[in-house]
């Protein structure tokens, strides 16, 4: 995973960086009565995750969970070039924050 470029605390808004780059995962959403239901996994697992994915420059990737949007910019580069990476979410927030992180993060995508 040598070379990726993308840091885990631009996708975690409101998050001190200490605890964004921490090897923990990060919960970013709860339920009403408060209960995670999402968050960004810890730094080793989405390695783990990315190397067993074996992703490579021109593959597709279709993403189920936006979350954040950090995969989706790491899977970006793995595919780069000729990729393309498809990253859907059911909760329209989290697809509208990952959306934006990934803008403010300058990844181009629709």
């Amino acid at each position: 995973m040598a070379g990726l470029k993308t840091e885990r605390h631009q996708f975690l808004a409101g998050v001190d960086l200490q605890a964004a780059c921490a090897e923990d995962a990060v919960p970013t959403k709860y339920d009403e009565t408060g209960e995670m239901i999402s968050c960004i996994s810890a730094p080793s697992i989405i390695v783990t995750q990315l190397e067993q994915l074996g992703a490579e420059p021109g593959h597709k990737v279709l993403e189920a969970e936006a979350a954040t949007g950090y995969n989706g910019s790491l899977l970006g580069q793995l595919v780069a070039p000729g990729g393309h990476v498809w990253t859907v979410d059911v909760d329209q927030d989290l697809v509208d924050d990952a959306r934006k992180n990934l803008a403010q993060a300058g990844v181009s995508g629709g």
